[in-house]
């Protein structure tokens, strides 16, 4: 099943309602600067990853998947991601932690695509790992 996006002509003004048809629901890739980590809700399992990911975690996409949420992100983001958005009715974004991978702090940003899944985008960050970021 997909979803058909219309994309505005040329020279069409840009406006509140112009930017509320953005289809930033469907994306295609992500930052080069950053990554993204699919895992289970039930188990914390890694089930997707961007292509990506062995530039941000020094590990090739192979020896990621299947590997549990927590061992990459750590077990207190990992249980925020994973318990705050299975109890999130909105499947909203989880208040992002700051973790440390391979020695670097990056900003993790959690949220929950469907009932099934939780989604943990990586960007490079600043500051010390395991804190909260204010929204």
């Amino acid at each position: 099943m997909s979803e058909s996006i219309e994309f505005l002509p040329p020279g069409t003004p840009v406006d509140l309602d112009t930017c509320a048809r953005e289809p930033i629901h469907l994306p295609g890739s992500v930052q080069p600067h950053g990554a993204l980590l699919v895992a289970r809700a039930s188990d914390g399992v890694v089930t997707q990853v961007s292509a990506n990911v062995g530039d941000i975690l020094g590990a090739p996409v192979d020896d990621v998947l299947g590997r549990p949420l927590r061992e990459l992100v750590g077990e207190d983001a990992a249980a925020r991601f994973t318990g705050e958005t299975a109890r999130a009715a909105d499947h909203g974004p989880v208040r992002p932690s700051r973790v440390e991978l391979v020695g670097l702090p990056f900003d993790a940003h959690g949220f929950r695509p469907d009932d099934r899944l939780v989604a943990v985008e990586l960007e490079p960050g600043s500051g010390e790992p395991g804190s909260d970021l204010t929204a």
